[in-house]
């Protein structure tokens, strides 16, 4: 369900009234507070600032004027518009809000419904200085030239009024000019050398979109208690507007914003205390929805860290009560991959199963599955080519010399189907001692305890070594000691 802000807009109030609208009756010392500290192309507002610090915006700008594109097309139609023109003659081309405090012209239409009060707005803009018979040509602030949009949310406190009051006129993907005066811009004293004493400031403004955040910034300024007294409709309105506001986010590709936005709601819905059945069932639907959004997008981002947050958020969900099909299906099938990734093999084909049961012939689970199959098929090969390592090792041939003798398979198959254990002990010792006594003419035994120590599973892989190799494996008379001896032929 939609939700439905019912407000008036300031815009159309009357004299009478304006004196009423919270937050738009300003004096100069409100403007200059809010303006104080902040920052406009890298440098400070404030009284202090230095010339040499000015030339250098005048730089960067003269830069950015270089370079060709629709950015400084905007800029160029905006100095067109005003260049050459006193304030009256503006004036009379622009159509007066606020009692001729601010004009607007529409120069691109937008759409839908106008910017609400508390909502998020992104926007392009350009500011210049517009003294009458003296205008500034060069933007003395401008997103354009820096390449990234304004995000600021209404009634924030961190706007200058005459920009929040031209923001609230505005529809998504409208862009007008505006002509905003001093007391609702930089005030009698400006901001010297940037921005000049007691001007009019022209503004180009792009509104890129905008979503209603009012319900979410309600619900976050409330207290645990009353959080707690509020009925369910409160944070479902409140949910909402963020699930709106993620959604807005990755669509403008800020996928880590949209995924801290979810998590904020899915945060609510779980500390929220459940004060009927007919409410918890309500709780767990929103829910389900919320918590999906959000496993599936940390999956998209991937890393292991996200990956464990969405399997974390996939266990939360499958706890909710009644979980559609869909739900599940999802919630398995996610689970399935995330554990594939993660090389749990035997519970990621239990949980891709279980999605293909409740989604028979699912072109997404079954092109997952042939990923588990496949992977399988990868660590089996790894394994057994690893265990052919360790045991080519075990018998002195080298860890990269390729198995590629009949030979050297008949060993390992003589060894292995006489008993003998090849993993965990260390053969190489044994194999280079009784390799050099094969290979040395002038000796005819091999005295076992020059070289090691035997216990039963060694004495057992000699026995059959010298088996093997056509050696004899014998007690040496009167000791304690064993020898291998080659055999007459």
């Amino acid at each position: 369900m939609p939700i439905d802000y019912a407000y008036q807009d300031y815009l159309d109030v009357s004299d009478e009234e304006e004196d009423q609208t919270s937050g738009f009756k300003i004096t100069r010392d409100q403007i200059r507070e809010v303006i104080d500290g902040m920052v406009i192309d890298g440098l400070e507002t404030n009284l202090n600032s230095r010339a040499e610090e000015d030339e250098n915006f005048r730089e960067s700008l003269l830069k950015a004027k270089a370079l060709e594109g629709g950015k400084l097309q905007s800029i160029e139609g905006a100095i067109e518009f005003f260049s050459g023109k006193d304030l009256a003659d503006l004036q009379n081309q622009m159509n007066p809000l606020r009692n001729g405090m601010i004009y607007k012209k529409i120069i691109r239409k937008g759409s839908g419904s106008i910017v609400p009060p508390k909502a998020l707005t992104t926007y392009h803009y350009a500011s210049f200085c517009f003294i009458d018979g003296a205008n500034e040509e060069d933007p003395f602030d401008s997103t354009y030239l820096r390449g990234t949009p304004f995000r600021k949310r209404i009634d924030s406190g961190r706007m200058i009024p005459g920009v929040e009051v031209a923001l609230r006129s505005m529809k998504n993907d409208e862009q007008s000019y505006f002509l905003i005066h001093p007391d609702y811009a930089y005030g009698a004293l400006g901001m010297p050398p940037r921005i000049l004493p007691d001007c009019w400031i022209f503004c180009m403004i792009h509104l890129l979109r905008w979503y209603d955040c009012a319900s979410a910034t309600e619900y976050e300024q409330m207290t645990e208690e009353e959080r707690a007294a509020a009925p369910w409709s409160t944070l479902r309105k409140a949910v909402e507007s963020l699930v709106t506001a993620a959604k807005a986010a990755e669509s403008r590709g800020d996928a880590g914003h949209a995924v801290r936005l979810l998590n904020k709601a899915k945060g609510w819905l779980l500390n929220r205390g459940m004060k009927s059945e007919e409410e918890e069932l309500e709780i767990s639907e929103v829910s389900a929805k919320v918590f999906r959004l959000l496993f599936i997008r940390l999956f998209k981002l991937g890393s292991e860290k996200n990956y464990k947050t969405a399997l974390k958020t996939i266990n939360e969900t499958l706890h909710l009560k009644g979980l559609s099909d869909l739900a599940l299906t999802q919630c398995y099938f996610y689970k399935g991959a995330i554990l594939r990734i993660f090389k749990d093999f035997k519970k990621a084909r239990y949980f891709l199963t279980e999605a293909s049961k409740l989604r028979n012939r699912d072109e997404k689970i079954l092109n997952e599955l042939e990923e588990l199959e496949k992977d399988e098929n990868k660590e089996k090969e790894l394994e057994r080519a690893f265990a052919a390592k360790a045991v080519r090792g075990s018998i002195g041939i080298p860890a990269s010399h390729p198995q590629k003798s009949v030979a050297e398979k008949d060993l390992i198959n003589y060894l292995t189907s006489n008993g003998v254990k090849l993993e965990g002990l260390d053969w190489e010792s044994v194999l280079e001692k009784v390799e050099s006594f094969r290979n040395d003419g002038a000796r005819h035994e091999l005295i076992l305890p020059d070289f090691m120590c035997l216990d039963m599973e060694m004495m057992k892989f000699v026995k059959n070594l010298s088996d093997y190799f056509r050696l004899s494996f014998e007690e040496v008379e009167g000791f304690q000691l064993f020898k291998i001896v080659k055999r007459k032929n």
